[in-house]
């Protein structure tokens, strides 16, 4: 049992730092968009990425609940709104980009500024999560 909670814990660890990454990356790209349409095409491969990622970290921390015998401390209701709260603003900002009119001359800027806004706050309170759950 300590092997599986010990070997869950590095890997979502891991997936943490992939999701951190994925965001970075997600970042940049968006920073340096140039159209809408060649951005789009990117977002389909680092969407499902960041997705993956995701459910990664939501399937580990609930293994690591199962195996704390599903102890309900601050700590794990903080990281299971956390997990609901991410999974919303990745809902939020693919949506925004699928109903995205391109014909429009601004959509890039009107897009970037609402999909900046998400991955800030999910890298910020990422990292601000981990750095809680470190302590």
């Amino acid at each position: 049992m300590n092997e599986m909670y010990s070997m869950t814990i590095v890997i979502h660890f891991i997936a943490t730092m992939a999701f951190l990454g994925i965001s970075t990356a997600n970042i940049l790209l968006l920073w340096g968009a140039k159209d809408i349409r060649g951005y789009a095409l990117r977002m389909r491969i680092f969407m499902p990425m960041s997705t993956v990622a995701i459910f990664l970290l939501i399937f580990t921390g609930m293994v690591l609940m199962a195996a704390k015998h599903l102890d309900f401390t601050v700590e794990n209701i903080a990281m299971i709104i956390f997990s609901v709260v991410l999974t919303a603003l990745e809902i939020r900002r693919y949506s925004l980009l699928k109903h995205a009119n391109i014909s429009l001359d601004n959509i890039l800027e009107i897009y970037r500024a609402k999909a900046m806004r998400i991955l800030v706050f999910e890298l910020f309170a990422t990292v601000a999560i981990s750095a809680w759950m470190m302590l």
